[in-house]
């Protein structure tokens, strides 16, 4: 972990790829400058409290590894094949993320590249019942739209969107639950919504009760 001039607390490597980048803080609320002389990692200064960490918590950070912690108990209790919608707006997260799943024997399913790359992606993703195509990550932005995608029913958003104003980020939010939560679907669709204490909004989130109430 590491802690920026403005009291944010990052993951390591997302705090040093932030500030190399911008040399700010990555939270949309703040951007006070970080410069790197005054970023503070916790593990070079208090060895004890990294050592009392979880191994998947020190090498993916807080919020990847609750992520890896909440899908491996669904799996527990449904079964491996039970289908997960994993939703992210950045690059850097869904990389780590798949680094993370592949690390505990969880490989997902990554929409991306061309359009038959896509759709293979999504053919197995639906038709498939192996583990290696249980979880789906997906961009909260970018995703194709009118996909149907009721063989899942657990969403995850990893983090608030960043969007201009709060309708946009409302409208993406729905768009993403909606891939499983329409017209097919059997199940319960359950909304994971993955939030730290440091990241904006999440008080508003939950005072609010979700979005529409899910």
């Amino acid at each position: 972990m590491s802690i920026l001039p403005c009291g944010h607390r990052f993951h390591r490597t997302c705090t040093e790829s932030a500030v190399a980048s911008n040399g700010h803080c990555p939270l949309p609320a703040c951007r006070r400058p970080a410069p790197a002389s005054l970023v503070t990692h916790v593990g070079e200064h208090w060895p004890a409290f990294c050592q009392a960490v979880g191994p998947l918590r020190r090498r993916f950070g807080s919020k990847i590894a609750k992520v890896l912690e909440r899908i491996k108990a669904i799996h527990s209790t449904e079964g491996e094949g039970t289908k997960m919608l994993v939703f992210m707006q950045w690059d850097a997260i869904a990389a780590q993320l798949e680094r993370a799943l592949r690390s505990v024997g969880v490989p997902p399913l990554v929409l991306r590249g061309p359009l038959v790359q896509r759709q293979k992606v999504l053919a197995r993703f639906t038709e498939s019942q192996d583990v290696e195509a249980a979880v789906l990550l997906l961009s909260l932005e970018h995703s194709p739209a009118g996909m149907n995608l009721v063989c899942a029913h657990h969403v995850f958003l990893v983090h608030p969107m960043h969007a201009e104003n709060p309708e946009d980020v409302a409208a993406c939010e729905a768009q993403a639950i909606g891939r499983a939560r329409r017209q097919g679907q059997q199940q319960t669709v359950h909304v994971h919504r993955i939030l730290a204490r440091t990241e904006p909004r999440a008080n508003t989130r939950r005072s609010k009760g979700g979005l529409n109430g899910l």
